[in-house]
């Protein structure tokens, strides 16, 4: 995890950009600190929150992310698993 502007969320180390998931907006070296409004501390989080909101495959979720000291909402299509 990593602390900056007081968020702590996940730090995006690569992106397969060949994966079946539609992810162009998501850069390796963003932070991910919510999604669909929710904030981010962990996996364990996020794993939370597709059961919660029920998401599956082909699904759009909203996230916001740390780029450069600025919080962007980018949008992801999840992929298969």
């Amino acid at each position: 995890m990593v602390q900056k502007k007081d968020k702590i969320g996940l730090f995006i180390d690569s992106v397969n950009y060949n994966s079946t998931a539609i992810n162009e907006e998501l850069f390796r070296g963003d932070i991910i600190v919510a999604m669909e409004g929710y904030e981010i501390e962990s996996w364990e989080e996020i794993n939370i929150l597709f059961v919660k909101l029920d998401l599956r495959a082909g699904d759009e979720v909203k996230l916001t992310v740390l780029r450069e000291d600025n919080f962007e909402n980018i949008k992801l299509i999840l992929g298969e698993v």
